[in-house]
């Protein structure tokens, strides 16, 4: 049984769309069955058809949660997991699911979130069970001593088999949205993105990538690809969504996580 109150994010959705965006792994063939058998209750009332909710309104379904995350590496004070695509890490303001609800719900309210992930990007997070811990962390990231490598997919074939790429990077709070520029302009800083490519299929045209960020700005793997003519596959925002080749989400995942001692790889699982 999942249980929950509508957001003012969801008011007015219909309860199919609130639904799947809460739980990415629920099939459409089981939402129809708890349609039909009134496994689902608005307030209360059982509904055998698609309804409309509204901020404030609680919802009880009967199936079984899917937990978003697997364990991948865990000591006495980290842990790292693996999310699936489609649940933000961090919750907004408008108390929207996230990871890090289901980390603590499992571990405790002391686990503390190191850094971040877009909410359609899949893979590794790290997770500080302690403030000792984050500290370590987010100083190692800050200081770019955490190494993290990302696969992905992307349309066309890349002009160089291994390349080092530079550019600069704006990123428009109000929009949401980052631009890349091939010089420095006012309020833009450097970034820097390696890729190898590790398969091109000439009949998709389509290359996979092992990406390593030197530099971490937001969206900047998405964004800068995209500007060199090489948009990430079922990326909604930087490339063009008939380029999706039936994927649901962006075709980018953070494959491995190195410092230290501490080395993990997660394969991607693009959906």
């Amino acid at each position: 049984m999942v249980k929950f109150t509508v957001n003012k994010s969801e008011n007015g959705q219909n309860i199919d769309q609130v639904l799947f965006t809460r739980y990415p792994d629920l099939s459409r063939n089981l939402f129809f069955k708890l349609l039909r058998k009134k496994d689902i209750r608005i307030n209360g009332v059982k509904i055998g058809q698609i309804s409309v909710v509204f901020s404030g309104d609680e919802v009880i379904a009967y199936f079984d949660e899917v937990k978003h995350f697997t364990v991948k590496y865990e000591d006495d004070n980290t842990l790292i997991v693996s999310k699936v695509q489609g649940i933000e890490v961090q919750t907004g303001s408008d108390s929207s699911p996230a990871l890090i609800n289901e980390i603590r719900s499992a571990y405790g309210n002391q686990m503390l979130l190191c850094h971040r992930l877009d909410r359609n990007t899949g893979g590794l997070v790290v997770i500080a069970k302690n403030t000792e811990s984050e500290a370590k962390w987010t100083e190692a990231f800050k200081e770019s001593k955490v190494r993290k490598t990302y696969k992905c997919l992307v349309k066309g074939k890349m002009p160089q088999q291994t390349a080092t790429i530079k550019a600069y990077h704006f990123k428009d709070s109000k929009k949401s949205i980052c631009y890349i520029y091939d010089e420095q302009r006012k309020n833009t800083q450097q970034i820097i993105t390696r890729y190898h490519v590790e398969d091109y299929d000439k009949e998709k045209d389509v290359s996979t990538l092992t990406v390593e960020l030197i530099t971490g700005r937001t969206h900047q793997i998405r964004a800068h690809l995209a500007h060199i003519g090489h948009p990430v596959l079922g990326d909604g925002k930087y490339g063009n969504p008939k380029n999706s080749m039936g994927l649901r989400y962006q075709a980018l995942w953070s494959y491995e996580i190195e410092f230290g001692n501490i080395k993990v790889k997660d394969e991607p699982v693009f959906k």
